[in-house]
């Protein structure tokens, strides 16, 4: 009889603790999902805020110091 008593109690133990662990695990997963739509709301508003460097504004020069800078970068040679 006695072994029926705790086998009862583990049983009871186990799905108290599975129950706390399923609550714990889906209250963080909707926490993460809100931080996550925080997150994007701010980045799109400071998006909005902040101008895009475009490509069509490098000029030749800076293109052409960048293609020298990777060059000697690929081949090892120290900046002059």
């Amino acid at each position: 009889m006695p072994e029926l008593n705790l086998m009862s109690q583990g049983s009871e133990l186990a799905v108290i603790g599975m129950t706390t662990v399923f609550f714990f695990l889906t209250t963080l997963v909707f926490a993460m999902e809100a931080m996550s739509r925080t997150i994007r709301l701010m980045e799109s508003r400071s998006s909005a805020k902040t101008p895009k460097m475009e490509t069509e504004n490098l000029t030749r020069q800076k293109a052409a110091a960048a293609a020298v800078a990777v060059h000697n970068h690929r081949t090892g040679r120290p900046i002059k």
